[in-house]
């Protein structure tokens, strides 16, 4: 547990164990990391042989030879590739923010639940990204960096939950995950959101530039190159940092018992 709070706030790293590195920074759930899991890296068929079922019995062989909690996979978003890890058992948990430097493609993060309490958790981090994820692509399509087509849009959205409730208690967690730990904007804007508008009043108090900031990227949901020339900086990077030091001084101005330490699921475990 206390490698999994690490991990929550950014303080260390689960370097070649991606799979629960992401859900605990990424997902916001720190409990993930008290799970087993089996990551699926690559599946090759010889272009002469495909469509004879042999990438599925691949996959199968794998999953007959661990036990784990949970298979899963990582990998650059494709129709083909979605399509075909929803029919050996996988389906979306979360979709990365930036394309990957090998494939160009958002880095699509899938489970494949095994064990009862696994099962409990995927269904829950279902129902969290069903909440957030319009949120999400409207960041992540915002400007021209990043573009999804329609049938792919439909084919991510496709057999998703009932959204879960976005509570106060997730909305303080997202937040302080955002300003004092390691969750990027696009999993965390829903609940940065719902606090910028209740603290419209505190936004108002700002310096200039930090309001450019939260107004144009989070809550117009422009892109960070609209972002970066509505606050008079030089480059994205730098609007990022600036952004999440814009967000960290909101925070303490309109609610100062928010800080590092915000309970997580470990701690209602």
């Amino acid at each position: 547990d206390p490698l999994c709070l690490d991990v929550f706030w950014g303080r260390t790293r689960l370097r070649g164990h991606a799979l629960p590195e992401t859900l605990i920074s990424h997902s916001g759930r720190a409990d993930a990391g008290r799970f087993s899991f089996i990551r699926s890296v690559r599946i090759a068929v010889h272009p002469d042989r495909r469509r004879l079922g042999l990438a599925s019995r691949l996959i199968d062989a794998v999953h007959a030879h661990y036990n784990p909690d949970f298979f899963g996979t990582l990998f650059g978003l494709t129709k083909d590739l979605l399509a075909f890890r929803r029919h050996v058992g996988y389906d979306l948990v979360r979709l990365g923010a930036s394309r990957g430097t090998r494939t160009g493609e958002p880095a699509a993060v899938m489970l494949r639940p095994v064990s009862p309490r696994a099962k409990a958790l995927y269904g829950e981090l279902r129902q969290d990204w069903a909440r957030d994820l319009p949120t999400q692509l409207d960041l992540m399509t915002a400007g021209d960096d990043f573009i999804m087509g329609d049938p792919l849009r439909m084919d991510v959205f496709h057999g998703l939950p009932q959204p879960s409730f976005l509570d106060d208690q997730t909305v303080r967690r997202m937040v302080a995950a955002f300003a004092f730990g390691p969750r990027i904007l696009e999993a965390a804007a829903p609940g940065l959101e719902r606090f910028a508008l209740r603290h419209r009043a505190e936004l108002d108090d700002l310096p200039s530039s930090d309001q450019a900031l939260i107004q144009t990227r989070l809550l117009e949901r422009r892109s960070w190159g609209d972002t970066m020339l509505k606050a008079n900086l030089t480059s994205i990077p730098a609007t990022m940092r600036a952004f999440r030091r814009a967000i960290r001084t909101f925070v303490r101005q309109a609610d100062p018992s928010i800080k590092g330490n915000e309970r997580t699921d470990l701690d209602e475990a």
